[in-house]
């Protein structure tokens, strides 16, 4: 579609995967000042938008379109967007479990590689069937689905400091 070579075209997503895994330090700034749930939020509109904005390219730009426009849409604002929503994702886990947490954080990191397994061949189906702006509005109204589960997140109920001096108290005890 863009007259370009499989590795101009690749580059579209491994600039997301980077801005996703790399902006981790960014984003848990921005976790510690406005917490999970509106980082997260942030981060469903801003990947929503890159997505539908690329299909929007796809279907009504220039029949060769600019793959820079790609990059910019897929790669800088999906990728900010998405690591926006998986470093609170995965730093939740460890608020809520104390027991188990390496159980519960093997569990939630699978969930990106079973995503990734099942996606794939679906997104490539997708493509064929309905072309490359469908498929980019069928992802952005699948990622949308993420605004109920960033909307749940809260920050549970704060210990005093008796309840926590009473907990080491306790796990005091359990040593002798």
């Amino acid at each position: 579609h863009f007259g370009v070579g499989r590795a101009e075209a690749a580059l579209t997503n491994s600039i997301m995967t980077a801005l996703t895994l790399g902006s981790g330090p960014a984003v848990a700034l921005l976790v510690k000042r406005w917490g999970h749930r509106t980082t997260s939020l942030l981060g469903v509109f801003l990947s929503v938008a890159g997505l539908l904005l690329s299909g929007l390219y796809i279907a009504y730009g220039p029949d060769k379109g600019n793959i820079l426009i790609m990059y910019c849409t897929v790669g800088l604002m999906t990728g900010l967007g998405f690591g926006l929503l998986y470093l609170p994702a995965m730093d939740i886990v460890e608020i809520y479990f104390n027991k188990n947490l390496g159980l519960a954080t093997g569990l939630a990191a699978a969930g990106s590689g079973f995503g990734q397994f099942t996606m794939a061949p679906l997104i490539h189906l997708s493509q064929q069937v309905f072309g490359l702006d469908i498929t980019f509005y069928i992802l952005a109204a699948s990622v949308s689905i993420s605004l109920i589960f960033a909307a749940m997140y809260r920050m549970p109920k704060r210990k005093t400091k008796e309840e926590v001096f009473k907990g080491i108290d306790n796990m005091a005890f359990q040593f002798d």
